[in-house]
């Protein structure tokens, strides 16, 4: 088993499935799996004929390995697992980071609207899965979205995810437009979704853009979140890193790979 990406060296995944792995007395060994787009469709089909248990997969690749998977209509994946002929795919990560917002105590339906920061796989994923509780009734009413970017490339994707009676406004991400936002939005939902911080871009830039923001900031960075995320501890705003989501998609995953998921205070204390 193992993670599909590139230039994955940060992750804490390994740690994470090989620990919940020993708890629940499974045979299996999780690896850190860097790889080129071109390797990933042949990797898969040998792990297949070998007897893999299953993957996850983060950036660049959740949109190829979704177009890659029979009959998968997800845009992005972060999840493969055994199916009849040969691999199934899911997204873990909008049901994640639902999950680990509330160990912060914060339901996502109580937002009007959501700032997001950047454009990602995981964006995707989020936009997607609240759009689902839309439509089964278990969102009241979709928040306004306010994203945020520094590539445009992914607009028209992302908006055929949002609901027609959703709006979501699209901005280049620098200091001015997040402070505009912000002014507007002051008691939203600030979501971090960019991997800048990996690259060693904490995004300090932006932290002004907080000043009078009496909301909730949500970094899915873990490990090394952004200056934004420490900032808005020290404003004493609620404020969370993407520990938990972590946690609670791997949790998820595993529950499809193995059809039980090791306690979140197990795997919790094995990041620590």
């Amino acid at each position: 088993m193992g993670l599909l990406g590139a230039d994955i060296h940060y992750t804490m995944s390994p740690r994470l499935h090989n620990r919940a792995a020993a708890l629940l007395g499974i045979n299996a060994a999780y690896l850190p799996l860097s790889m080129p787009e071109s390797a990933i469709k042949s990797f898969l089909d040998v792990a297949w004929d070998l007897g893999a248990l299953g993957f996850n997969v983060t950036t660049p690749h959740k949109a190829f390995v979704a177009s890659i998977i029979p009959g998968c209509k997800l845009a992005s994946v972060n999840t493969v697992f055994r199916g009849k002929n040969w691999w199934e795919a899911a997204s873990t990560d909008g049901a994640g980071f639902a999950l680990g917002l509330k160990r912060l105590g914060i339901n996502i339906s109580e937002f009007s609207d959501l700032i997001i920061l950047g454009s990602g796989g995981v964006v995707a994923a989020i936009l997607a899965y609240m759009s689902q509780l839309a439509l089964v009734n278990q969102l009241p009413t979709l928040p306004t979205v306010h994203l945020l970017s520094r590539g445009r490339d992914c607009d028209d994707s992302l908006r055929s995810l949002w609901l027609q009676q959703g709006e979501i406004r699209f901005s280049d991400l620098n200091l001015k437009n997040l402070q505009n936002t912000l002014s507007m939005a002051q008691q939203g939902l600030l979501i971090q979704a960019t991997s800048a911080p990996h690259r060693g871009d904490d995004l300090s830039e932006l932290c002004p853009a907080l000043k009078g923001f009496s909301g909730v900031v949500s970094d899915l960075v873990y490990a090394r979140p952004s200056a934004l995320f420490q900032v808005a501890k020290e404003y004493g705003l609620k404020a969370q890193d993407g520990t938990a989501m972590l946690i609670e998609q791997a949790r998820l995953a595993q529950r499809l790979w193995w059809g039980q998921a090791a306690p979140y205070e197990e795997l919790e204390a094995a990041l620590k």
